[in-house]
């Protein structure tokens, strides 16, 4: 047996057989959640769901700490025991491992080991499911029904008897823990009577109840103020409990009317973690007084700051309830607040979005332009793309619409780190190579993604048993790759397609790249990005030896690679209407971020790297005030003109060259001098949106907007107070922005109205 005790100690022993037990409830805990989230029981399926979601919390571990949990409990309740050994039994004999196998038997298919069920909450959440049944559920309902109720009274009676004591917050461990205390005295007889599957689902159901509830205030919350409950139909008989959720609902309308938009579940954590400390005691306690404290919080001159909203909690709003503490432990409880959030979404399944670098991206493309005058809308939506690479024929060699014999699929990713350097080499020893290469990693995803839609034929990207496939020649007529890892070699064609590995065909062309290779580092910097214009379109940038010379000529002249872009896919024959550079969704097959349209736009005034440079002679800071300077930075940064600024372009030595030039009246910004740092980036206009309507407005900003190669910024909160984004399109009859103090995407949602939008300020790019 693999927990059998070795040598002849008896603490040996005992651990051993401890051991044994943890595993084995463990083990029966995961596959009771396995078994139940697929059971088709409504009762059954929400516990298991639950457990998963408890294994979510908690990194994978809850099967464990519940398993353990459940060895303490069957060691001191009665009947526990009795328990413990159907338990031991089923897990030494594999029951437990084929009780998925078993239910699925039941329904007449094989077994189902998917790990993957949808965290939902506890069934005890909705209180009008009770007399409901259901014939495929490996058991009467009814049963579910009274092993709940039985365990939510016995955990009612206990809070009640530990009231008066002071209580310590609970971690998600401990509150899992509540559910053992109840199981000899609600359901432990007929749980022993119950069939093997039934012992290990009821045994879940006990202890699930219990871990869920310490989110059920979250739950209320979001079901009273529109959130995400992870699909939990939520109510209450506890007056003051729902006149609470209706108290942080009330709340959060109200300063949604005055343009600001406060996460209610921030009301819910601060209060859950002031009652964790004794400093109130009921809901009736969370006055809305105190809950607008808690949003005042929140905002830094009217906009969200997280830093700000938790060194207030650690600072104000904690000490002001429970003195005496250390500044430590008040940063501790600032910090379960946010944890109790991120634990509850993580619970219902609302995933923080996050990019994360790997070897697939997500693109959700509108349309292609090909050249100065033909463009293609078109809808796709592709990701974890493969290139098959093709023979070209005639000239070039090969059977025209034939994949490239011994060739394997190629990765998106790193196709188009290969296809720069079979097109570029290698260049790492010249001068700016970084923005050279990046370049061209620009131009080659753009152009492959192209392609297909100029040339058509056996060129392709469409689905081929749901997997996303681009078929390219791999030859000079389309574009060559050179495999980065392998190497490649070249045919005996004069024009020639280079194939996978070195020293076949003709010779070694390149050789591989070395792991360390500066390219690959900058290709996960460049990960993503295409060249568009200003509908989005992918632009198809293709490139010969004249747009090689300018990438250079540009580079070594101090142009980063998003200005070499702008610039050669705006003049002569490649005047394409280059208009920014989008990043895709990259990280993976389910990745979910989002990402603006080039680096820049991500620029927060609040930036360590600039925040306290100084504005003008206002004694104010880019932190404080510099909303609309990082905005025009923004654009100025988009554009992808030269500047005058030696070195780096960013808000901080922008501000610090207008200073340079009083380019600030006080703390205001004179709309000129943005021109005087940008020769090329000229001002127009100062267009007033006040006394218009919601359609006016609109109309007044798409018009400006979609002007070739202008570039605005405009002011959100009109007479409220001022703050200025940056505006990057139309979208859904909706502007697209760039928010130098939040990560808000939109104009008019619910951080920004409409009738506040005042006014309008926008420069036109001369090139």
């Amino acid at each position: 047996m693999a927990y059998e005790a070795q040598g002849n100690n008896e603490m040996d022993d005992k651990e051993a057989q401890k051991a044994r037990t943890d595993a084995n409830n463990a083990k029966a805990v995961k596959a009771a959640a396995n078994v139940a989230a697929n059971s088709g029981n409504p009762y059954a399926a929400a516990v298991g769901k639950g457990i998963q979601a408890v294994d979510k919390v908690t990194g994978g571990k809850g099967s464990q700490i519940v398993g353990k949990g459940l060895t303490k409990a069957n060691q001191i309740t009665p009947g526990g025991r009795t328990a413990q050994n159907a338990l031991n039994a089923a897990g030494d004999s594999g029951a437990t491992d084929m009780a998925n196998d078993a239910l699925a038997a039941k329904n007449g298919e094989k077994g189902n080991n998917n790990e993957k069920g949808g965290p939902q909450s506890s069934p005890s959440s909705d209180n009008n499911k009770d007399d409901k049944k259901d014939n495929n559920a490996p058991g009467k309902s009814s049963k579910f029904k009274n092993a709940r109720d039985k365990v939510k009274d016995f955990l009612s009676e206990k809070d009640e008897e530990e009231s008066g004591e002071e209580e310590e917050k609970d971690t998600l461990h401990e509150v899992a823990a509540k559910g053992f205390k109840a199981i000899a005295a609600a359901a432990m007889p007929m749980i022993i009577a119950a069939a093997p599957v039934i012992l290990v689902i009821m045994i879940v159901l006990l202890i699930v109840g219990g871990a869920i509830s310490a989110y059920e205030d979250g739950v209320g919350t979001s079901s009273a103020t529109g959130g995400n409950t992870g699909g939990v139909e939520y109510s209450t008989n506890d007056l003051e409990r729902q006149e609470f959720y209706n108290r942080v609902a009330q709340v959060q309308a109200k300063y949604q009317e005055n343009g600001k938009y406060i996460e209610p579940l921030y009301i819910t954590a601060v209060f859950t973690t002031l009652k964790s400390i004794g400093a109130i005691t009921s809901y009736d306690d969370m006055t809305t007084s105190r809950m607008e404290q808690v949003a005042d919080y929140m905002f830094n001159e009217g906009i969200y700051d997280e830093d700000y909203f938790k060194s207030n909690l650690a600072n104000k709003l904690f000490p002001s309830y429970k003195s005496g503490l250390s500044s430590e432990a008040y940063l501790s409880l600032a910090d379960e607040v946010f944890k109790y959030v991120e634990d509850y979404k993580s619970l219902v399944g609302e995933e923080k979005n996050t990019c994360v670098a790997g070897d697939s991206c997500t693109y959700d493309i509108k349309g292609f332009q090909l050249n100065q005058s033909k463009s293609s809308a078109q809808n796709i939506k592709a990701s974890d793309i493969y290139v098959r690479l093709m023979q070209c024929g005639g000239t070039w060699g090969g059977t025209a619409g034939q994949p490239l014999e011994g060739e394997d699929l190629v990765p998106f990713e790193k196709y188009v780190l290969g296809a720069a350097y079979a097109e570029m080499g290698d260049i790492s020893k010249t001068k700016n190579y970084e923005n050279k290469i990046k370049t061209q990693f620009v131009v080659a995803r753009s152009f492959t993604l192209a392609r297909h839609a100029d040339v058509g034929g056996w060129r392709s990207l469409k689905q081929e048993n749901g997997k996303w496939i681009l078929q390219i020649g791999n030859c000079t007529r389309d574009q060559l790759y050179c495999d980065p890892d392998r190497g490649c070699s070249k045919s005996k064609s004069s024009n020639f397609h280079l194939y996978s590995g070195t020293g076949k065909m003709a010779g070694t062309y390149k050789g591989a790249l070395k792991e360390d290779h500066p390219y690959r580092k900058l290709a996960q910097e460049a990960q993503g990005e295409t060249l568009v214009n200003n509908k989005g379109y992918i632009i198809q940038a293709g490139f010969k030896m004249a747009e090689n010379r300018k990438y250079t000529s540009l580079a070594n002249s101090g142009y980063d690679y998003k200005q070499i872009l702008l610039s050669v896919y705006n003049s002569g024959n490649k005047s394409f209407g280059a208009a920014s550079i989008y990043k895709a969704d990259c990280g993976g097959t389910g990745s979910s971020c989002s990402t603006y349209n080039s680096e820049s736009a991500a620029w927060k005034q609040k930036d360590s790297k600039w925040s306290s440079i100084k504005i003008g002679t206002s004694n104010k800071t880019i932190g404080q005030i510099g909303c609309l300077a990082t905005s025009i930075a923004i654009q100025i940064s988009r554009s992808g003109v030269k500047t005058n600024v030696t070195g780096e372009f960013n808000p901080g030595t922008f501000v610090e060259y207008i200073n340079k030039i009083n380019g600030f009246d006080g703390g205001d910004f004179i709309w000129s001098s943005a021109t005087k740092v940008a020769p090329k980036f000229i001002y127009q206009n100062d267009v007033s949106l006040k006394g218009m309507d919601k359609s006016q407005k609109y109309d007044t900003i798409k018009s400006i907007i979609t002007q070739p190669d202008v570039y605005a910024v405009c002011e959100v909160y009109g007479d409220r107070g001022q703050h200025w984004v940056a505006l990057e399109g139309v979208e859904g009859g909706n502007f697209k922005i760039m928010d130098p103090g939040s990560n808000t995407t939109v104009l008019w949602g619910k951080d920004y109205f409409w009738n506040d939008t005042s006014r309008i300020v926008y420069y036109k790019v001369v090139r």
